[in-house]
């Protein structure tokens, strides 16, 4: 009998990505070291992938650098800097199962799908308004992470239905939405609302199209009102843009210009930023954490992966890649971590575009 790899290696990632979840929920380095080892076993599929050398030195370079600018950090923790590579090796891992596997697209709505159901039972045990709870859904993580997660979920959603130039529904748009104004955060809320956007600005193309769009705004302007005043009593919006996360900001920003060490190799956290240690130097801020780390390195990389995509003219990609980048502005989501799957999507279909990966096996 002939035995489907595809459907092992699906098996495998939705094994993986439960362990995660329950990672994420209990605690526990047993289910986070599943996690690491399903995705280190995934970077078997570079062997049915013909890599451009260049790139393949360059990504190798990436790594050494990274390390040893780990290292020098003022900020180094071993412990820090094992995770951060093996985030990088096994996240790299699932997003070239999700790339390349032929039960992608599935798999994604599986994944997604799952997570609603996650999110449903939590919601009906624990109140649908009952906001404070909803900090308690992962166990060392606020809401805002939980609507994070689902954000990149829908993120990778939305490439892989490119991938298989199929449309994606409405429904998955409209309920991440729903859970995020649920989740009562700010980025989530916008974020939501400017994917729900784009999806009605490449949907609502002929003239049926049309006149649905006529309804949905003949209909939504009897409830704009009440969905206004929701998000303006109910959830975080009605604390303005300004926040905590600015104060950090600004703390960090004015840190790293008082020496050149600082803005080579990062700023010490516990000496420069005491805003930031009471909320156990936590930044929020993805940019500002990779900094902290790795030094200016990161910025850099950051501009060069930001013009490579660029480059692609390809609206779909520079627009996923922008509310990812929203998204990392506002907490410490991204370099490195399992939020970086989406990232690493996005940076595949810009390599297989210019030819630098090729899939030798069909």
């Amino acid at each position: 009998m002939k035995i489907n790899i595809d459907l092992i290696y699906a098996g495998s990632f939705l094994l993986g990505s439960l362990s995660y979840l329950i990672y994420l929920k209990m605690g526990g380095f047993i289910f986070l070291s599943f996690f690491f080892s399903i995705g280190l076993i995934f970077l078997s599929l570079l062997k049915i992938l013909k890599i451009n050398k260049l790139l393949l030195l360059f990504f190798i370079f990436s790594i050494f650098i990274y390390t040893f600018l780990g290292f020098l950090s003022p900020n180094y923790e071993f412990s820090k800097l094992i995770l951060s590579l093996l985030y990088i090796f096994s996240c790299i891992g699932y997003a070239l199962i999700l790339f390349f596997n032929k039960n992608n697209l599935i798999l994604s709505k599986i994944i997604y799908l799952g997570f609603l159901v996650f999110l449903l039972f939590h919601f009906i045990s624990m109140g649908f308004l009952s906001f404070e709870e909803f900090n308690n859904i992962f166990y060392a993580s606020s809401r805002n992470v939980v609507s994070a997660a689902l954000i990149c979920l829908l993120l990778n959603l939305i490439l892989i239905s490119k991938i298989n130039n199929k449309d994606l529904s409405f429904f998955y748009y409209l309920s991440c939405l729903l859970f995020c104004v649920l989740l009562y955060g700010r980025t989530g809320i916008l974020i939501s609302i400017l994917l729900l956007s784009y999806k009605i600005i490449t949907y609502f193309k002929n003239l049926y199209s049309v006149f649905l769009l006529v309804i949905f705004l003949f209909v939504g302007n009897f409830y704009l009102g009440y969905f206004l005043g929701f998000l303006e009593n109910n959830t975080n919006l009605s604390k303005g843009l300004e926040s905590p996360r600015s104060m950090l900001l600004n703390e960090y920003l004015n840190s790293i210009f008082l020496s050149n060490k600082n803005l080579l190799f990062g700023s010490d956290i516990n000496k420069c930023c005491q805003y930031a240690v009471l909320f156990n130097e936590n930044l929020h801020n993805s940019f500002l954490y990779a900094h902290s780390r790795f030094g200016i390195i990161s910025f850099i990389y950051f501009i060069l992966f930001t013009l490579f995509v660029f480059f692609t003219r390809n609206f779909l990609v520079i627009f996923i890649y922008c509310v990812l980048i929203l998204r990392y502005f506002y907490d410490e989501l991204g370099f490195f971590g399992v939020f970086d799957i989406s990232f690493y999507i996005l940076l595949i279909m810009c390599f297989v575009k210019y030819n630098l990966i090729v899939y030798k096996v069909d």
